[in-house]
């Protein structure tokens, strides 16, 4: 008895653990910019960024020029095919030619490490300002 109950309940479990949710949530993106992306180089690493934290390779960061610092940023890299969320926590990049600096971490999701520069679609979803 006990092991059919124990059968039941692991097929319920894999029934259960095999199906999908899809719960997708629709982002209304209303900030959309495409251009170049770099990465910081190494000997950033431990500089204090803008908004006065310890920067890490390591985290998945950037810097713009004026999106405001705190936002989440989905990063998009159409040569390779993958994104990748960031948050803005600097100011950048200084080359007029990038849009956005990425931490290495962000970089290489994106497979941008080799090229060092690559372009990107940057989107986020930026709160109305209260009047």
């Amino acid at each position: 008895m006990q092991q059919s109950f124990r059968t039941v309940l692991l097929l319920l479990f894999m029934t259960f653990a095999g199906s999908t949710f899809d719960h997708r949530v629709e982002i209304p993106f209303n900030f959309e910019e495409t251009g170049n992306a770099s990465y910081y180089a190494d000997a950033l690493e431990g500089n204090l960024t803008a908004n006065g934290e310890i920067f890490s390779q390591d985290e998945l960061t950037a810097a713009h020029r004026t999106l405001p610092l705190g936002t989440k940023v989905l990063v998009f890299c159409p040569r390779t095919g993958k994104s990748v969320w960031v948050r803005i926590n600097d100011r950048g990049p200084y080359v007029k030619s990038r849009i956005i600096d990425l931490s290495h971490r962000a970089a290489d999701a994106l497979g941008l490490v080799h090229r060092g520069v690559g372009k990107v679609i940057i989107k986020a979803y930026l709160e109305p300002v209260q009047p």
